[in-house]
């Protein structure tokens, strides 16, 4: 029974609430029905109490609140107004005491501070926040003190109960009062905490809800941040392992075409090659082989199978004799190679083929990167022999150019060049110094590398003095095969330096005139003189060692023909191709890139460089010179043809200055319509477009009852003496004539030339306005020749988007405007009074402050469903001053 009138009282106290409402706003809104009901179940107590002791007006004032009450509850269940039933409780209850007070005898019989007592509670229940439940007992206070000033008064028109009544009443009301006010709170407080606790339940599960997102977020950030930095690390290893196998394809390539071009050269011309040639051959092969040798040494430290083969010898007399055949290349160079060592004789355990890559591979790194007048010192530093020492130390110290300070950490990582752009300026492949560490490492020593941008390098190799090792043997011959391979490669990129790193070779004096001239451009000295003898039968040959010097050489010599090769000095062959490509007095030389990159995508870029031709090495040299002549002829070919088309565009100038002379085309085509046909640039600028212009019709009015009292040939010649005042006009003003109807014409203001919109209305009304008066002036010659006419001009100008353009077919074209904006022009002309002006709302606000129209008018058109906002211009009364 108590759950089933529970169930019932929730259902009643929230029929008013919201389904979007939350759990506060439904508590409040069920303590105000609560409330004004629980008052008026007293109310009807007291409504029986009176008419028991025979008041029945006083038994209106409890029995009128009840009933308003109750309708007031009904109306909220309907319509959910809060805030209007709100209201009209608080104004029902605030006025309640002061009533019953006056019909129980007044201020001092009817004991209104009890009601008050009783009330102000309930009342303060029904309002949010302590702020408005101030305000609801400064209102009770309030009504209490002017009830108490004019008691007397009210007293006096009210007869009193007799005391024992109101005593008994009082008791009741109160005993009433109490228990409803204890049953309202004691729910509402245990509803409140019950959704208290729910709020307080459900914020912690949205905490921890919150807690768990939160960690989750940061454990799929942690995994994003971990598979970003995997996934960067295997695009790097990517990115470094594709150039790797570039600059590998390039470093074998290269050496290729050396040997293969001459040897295919002897073959074919069955004559024995020249000493100069077999040295670069021989040079070639030793590159290869380092190449392969270093290959295979990777090949075998990841697969573990490099085994050392110690032998005990002098490592001081080891180093020198390395050290002396790098000599002659190091005097060459012009650099000052120095040996020292602080003992004579150093005996140790030590792998002889193995310490002679390391130590040719840093003094080879430290001689390439040295310039002229530099040093490079190969140093050993150990205990004198006989004494115990346990590493010995090499050092590898140069005056080159240093290494940048954020590369140091990398320049032993596999595959990794300090410049690895294609304008560097030696060649590599980033597997030297890898290789290097990885011996020593072999050896169970170590390697520390000291640099400065600017100021040198050096390299530190500490070895272990005695390795134990039970295959120990005596060291009897040295190893000097490694410095031979790696002096191979030296020589191959080294140029030698005389002012300028671009080596440029001009035409000589006793070259044969009349020869077209080949410009070969590679920073390999070898290649570019393989090139030159193939080509110098045939060809005057410049060379240039790096593209910086390349361009400077295309420009003051302007050659016929570029050889470039893509991986050059300061300059790569894409940027010089697209430099020669966009240069419009060097574009048209045809220029071919020829070079060890031979993927289809560097072919792919080298032509979307704007190469003519791509040829990769090792090449044939009778192909490349078949490509060569082709590439001439075809440049040949280019400038006969544009000796041709200058000659052809000046007769075709003189022809049309002629046509424009003689005046026969102008008389049916407007000039500047003339002018872009003859200028072959029809296909552009007269192709259909949307524009914004403004159009310009007129008529004659009374015209076609003059026609029918004269001859035609008179006619004739009245039309044609007004066709031509009209078209002056039209041509004077900037317009384009666009037809001729009979006696009406159509002209556009803003195509084909573009022109502003208000200049494009202010041209068209002083037009129009200069029409009409010139009409005049013709009207009056027509009289004094006896000519009688009733003629006037009628005009319409509107201004809106159209397209303008080409329309018609291959055998016929005609240049107009078409669209809902030409038809409204033709309806003002149409609709216009004869002798005026009839423009559009657009003409009329670009072009009112200039002239006075006549106020604005809607009208209605055929074709248009809305009204068109119109005004009307008397050219009579326009000012002269104003036309433009």
């Amino acid at each position: 029974m108590k759950k089933q009138l529970r169930r019932c009282f929730n259902r009643f106290a929230y029929a008013g609430c919201l389904p979007s409402d939350t759990e506060s706003e439904r508590l409040r809104k069920a303590i105000l029905v609560s409330i004004p009901t629980g008052i008026s179940l007293l109310a009807v107590f007291w409504v029986s109490g009176y008419l028991f002791l025979g008041r029945p007006i006083s038994a209106a004032i409890p029995g009128s609140y009840a009933v308003l009450t109750i309708l007031s509850v009904l109306v909220f269940f309907k319509t959910k107004h809060y805030g209007f039933f709100r209201f009209s409780q608080f104004f029902l209850i605030l006025w309640l005491p002061f009533l019953l007070q006056w019909s129980l005898g007044g201020f001092n019989n009817g004991s209104v501070v009890m009601i008050w007592a009783i009330l102000s509670p309930l009342g303060a229940l029904m309002f949010h926040g302590v702020r408005q439940a101030v305000r609801w007992f400064l209102a009770y206070l309030a009504l209490t003190v002017v009830s108490g000033v004019f008691d007397t008064h009210l007293a006096a028109a009210i007869a009193p109960l007799p005391g024992a009544f109101i005593t008994v009443f009082y008791v009741m009301n109160m005993g009433c009062g109490s228990l409803l006010i204890y049953m309202v709170v004691n729910y509402f407080v245990v509803e409140n905490k019950r959704i208290i606790s729910a709020l307080s339940e459900e914020k912690a599960r949205t905490e921890r809800a919150l807690l768990e997102a939160e960690a989750q977020r940061a454990a799929a950030e942690q995994a994003k941040a971990v598979i970003e930095e995997q996934s960067r690390k295997l695009i790097e290893m990517d990115r470094i392992k594709s150039r790797f196998f570039a600059n590998i394809s390039h470093e074998f390539r290269t050496p290729l075409t050396l040997i293969i071009g001459p040897l295919e050269d002897c073959l074919a011309g069955a004559a024995r090659p020249p000493k100069s040639q077999l040295s670069v051959m021989l040079r070639n092969c030793r590159r290869l082989l380092r190449l392969i040798n270093q290959l295979l040494d990777i090949s075998k430290l990841e697969a573990g199978e490099m085994k050392l083969n110690l032998q005990r010898g002098n490592l001081s007399e080891f180093l020198k004799r390395i050290a002396r055949s790098f000599a002659p290349f190091a005097e060459r160079k012009g650099v000052h190679l120095q040996v020292s060592a602080e003992h004579e004789e150093v005996e140790c355990n030590f792998d002889a083929e193995k310490l002679d890559k390391i130590i040719c591979n840093l003094l080879s790194n430290a001689l390439k990167f040295t310039p002229e007048g530099g040093k490079v010192l190969l140093a050993l530093s150990a205990a004198a022999d006989g004494h115990e020492e346990e590493f010995v130390t090499i050092t590898v110290k140069d005056t080159g150019q240093g290494i940048p300070k954020e590369a140091i950490s990398y320049i032993f990582d596999r595959f990794h060049q300090v410049d690895g752009s294609s304008t560097r300026e030696h060649e590599g492949t980033g597997i030297g110094l890898s290789l290097v560490k990885d011996l020593v490492s072999l050896h169970g020593g170590r390697i520390h590398v000291k640099s400065e941008l600017g100021f040198g390098t050096e390299f530190k190799v500490n070895l272990p003095r005695c390795m134990v090792h039970p295959e120990v043997t005596d060291l009897s011959l040295p190893v000097t095969h490694g410095a031979m391979v790696e002096i191979a490669g030296l020589e191959q990129g080294y140029v030698p330096e005389h002012g300028d790193v671009s080596l440029t070779e001009p035409a000589s004096a006793d070259t044969p005139a009349g020869r077209e001239t080949v410009l070969i451009i590679d920073d390999n000295p070898d290649i570019l003189a393989y090139l030159k003898d193939c080509l110098t039968p045939d060809y005057n040959v410049m060379q240039a060692a790096d593209g910086l010097g390349g361009l400077r050489l295309i420009r003051e010599a302007l050659p016929d023909l570029i050889i470039c090769d893509i991986m050059m000095p300061r300059m790569d062959g894409y940027e010089l191709c697209r430099t020669v490509k966009t240069d419009k007095l060097l574009k048209r030389i045809p220029l071919i890139l020829l070079t060890a990159k031979a993927a289809e995508e560097m072919k792919v870029e080298g032509l979307e460089a704007g190469a003519d031709d791509y040829v990769a090495k090792p090449f044939n040299s009778k192909e490349l010179a078949a490509r060569v002549k082709n590439l001439l002829m075809i440049h040949k070919q280019q400038k006969e043809l544009e000796i041709l088309n200058e000659q052809l565009e000046a007769k075709v100038k003189e022809q049309l200055e002629a046509i424009f002379k003689s005046k026969r085309l102008t008389r049916y085509f407007p000039n500047k319509m003339l002018e872009r046909i003859l200028s072959s640039e029809e296909e552009v600028i007269l192709s259909s477009e949307r524009r914004n212009i403004t159009l310009f019709f007129s008529d004659l009015s009374g015209f076609t009852e003059l026609t029918d009292r004269m001859e035609p040939e008179q006619i004739t010649i009245l039309l044609n003496e007004y066709m031509a005042e009209m078209v002056e006009l039209i041509v004077q003003h900037g317009a384009t004539l666009d037809k001729f109807m009979g006696d009406g014409l159509m002209a556009i203001f803003g195509a084909p030339d573009e022109m502003d919109k208000q200049e494009q209305a202010q041209r068209a009304v002083s037009m129009a306005v200069l029409m009409k008066r010139k009409l005049n002036e013709l009207g009056r010659i027509w009289s004094d020749n006896g000519i009688e006419h009733d003629i006037n001009l009628r005009m319409g100008i509107h201004q809106d988007y159209v397209t303008v353009g080409n329309f018609g077919s291959e055998q016929l074209m005609e240049y107009t405007a078409i669209g809902k904006g030409v038809n409204l022009a033709s309806r003002l002309e149409a609709n216009c009074s004869p002798g005026k002006i009839k423009v559009s709302y657009p003409v009329y606000m670009l072009t009112k402050e200039t002239f006075t129209y006549d106020d604005l008018e809607e009208e209605t058109y055929k074709g248009f469903t809305r009204p068109i906002r119109v005004s009307e211009l008397d050219p009579e009364k326009a000012k002269l001053g104003a036309i433009k």
